[in-house]
């Protein structure tokens, strides 16, 4: 008789992590134990994956606690889908918790990690914590890629803070960084969040030259700034 190993598990749960079957992924996980055979890393990490995708945070931390009292190797990539989980939940105390903790597992934070934890500030409009996070990544020179950036000028805007989410939009000119369709939106929304409605203009007709695709955002954000 053949039996499946992990690596036959962790080939059937990633299937189910990229197709949005987080309850599949966890019948799997679970299936393993009952079986004798030991969940790994990896195992963890994509199951935990699927689960904060689904924002199914309590079973993540759940997953992170068996983790630990198993003595699996906890890393990036686990950490990393804690704090994702965390975002789409809009927990951004729990998110910065998590970042805290690999401090102390010594375990590397990478862009994705810092990333997420900018996200998860979203929400709640915490545009001073996300300006924390982007200087403790310079700090520790963890790349800031454009994606950060975005979510950092969105939490300034949903913060109702125009000036520091024009002050990331020229940061990310001056760094060379690309600023898309949604990097040019979010500070559009920004500045009419807080009547510049000449900033509004300055930055439409900025997009326009850049030649980057315009977007309804972009257009009622500027059209509602100068009515």
């Amino acid at each position: 008789n053949v039996h499946p190993d992990v690596v036959t598990y962790n080939s059937c749960i990633s299937t189910c992590e990229r197709t949005g079957r987080w309850d599949a992924a966890l019948l799997l996980f679970h299936e393993m134990t009952s079986v004798d055979v030991l969940p790994n890393t990896i195992t963890y990490n994509t199951t935990m994956s699927a689960l904060g995708k689904a924002m199914q945070w309590e079973l993540v931390f759940e997953l992170l606690d068996r983790m630990v009292e198993q003595t699996v190797q906890v890393d990036t990539l686990t950490c990393n889908s804690t704090i994702t989980a965390c975002e789409k939940a809009s927990l951004w105390a729990l998110a910065l918790s998590c970042l805290q903790d690999m401090v102390g597992r010594a375990v590397r934070r990478s862009t994705v990690t810092y990333g997420a934890a900018v996200s998860a500030c979203e929400f709640s409009g915490r545009w001073l914590v996300a300006l924390a996070l982007l200087e403790d990544m310079e700090t520790l020179r963890v790349h800031r890629d454009s994606i950060v950036f975005n979510a950092g000028i969105s939490v300034c805007e949903k913060g109702n803070r125009w000036e520091a989410a024009l002050g990331l939009f020229e940061h990310m000119k001056e760094s060379k960084l690309a600023r898309d369709t949604v990097t040019w939106s979010a500070a559009i929304t920004a500045c009419e969040k807080g009547d510049q409605w000449q900033a509004c203009l300055l930055l439409l007709d900025g997009m326009l030259r850049a030649d980057v695709p315009t977007n309804a955002v972009a257009w009622s954000a500027t059209m509602s700034a100068v009515s």
